[in-house]
């Protein structure tokens, strides 16, 4: 479920940059190698991406990280939903958490997802945890209305 297409963008330039390397009339042993190491250092990122996943069924929400940590939420057990900023050197970003009554959150990064796909999270998180303190801006993305500054 997670957004690629900036890996994808990622990994154009970067058979770009190999092929005119390759290209090149001083073309070296180190060129070749650091070209192969970047390559699989892509492939490893793509990978541990791909395996990172949020869940969303009828039960509850779940997490699932590359390492094989698995966070599940059952709907009924939310007592919040927010989003807010964290900085991070020169930039930051914006991270929604769901914050259950036994204290253990699930929290992931907007920019990891299409609006689409965050707009569904929220339609869920709405809909199911009627209960819950939900942020207004969750409510407004849940009927497609997105701040201008989550992506």
């Amino acid at each position: 479920m997670i957004r690629k297409g900036p890996l994808y963008f990622i990994a154009a330039v970067f058979i770009l940059f190999i092929y005119i390397v390759n290209q090149s009339a001083n073309q070296t042993e180190l060129t070749t190698l650091l070209a192969a190491g970047g390559l699989l250092l892509f492939l490893l990122i793509y990978y541990m991406l791909s395996k990172n996943k949020l869940i969303i069924d009828d039960e509850g929400i779940t997490q699932q990280l590359f390492f094989g940590k698995e966070k599940r939420l059952i709907w009924h057990d939310i007592k919040a939903s927010n989003l807010s900023w964290h900085f991070h050197g020169h930039g930051g970003s914006l991270e929604w958490s769901v914050i259950p009554y036994s204290g253990k959150h699930i929290s992931w990064q907007t920019s990891f997802y299409s609006r689409s796909q965050l707009q569904l999270i929220a339609e869920a998180i709405v809909t199911k945890c009627e209960m819950a303190v939900i942020d207004e801006r969750i409510k407004n993305v849940a009927m497609g209305k997105f701040p201008w500054y989550i992506f």
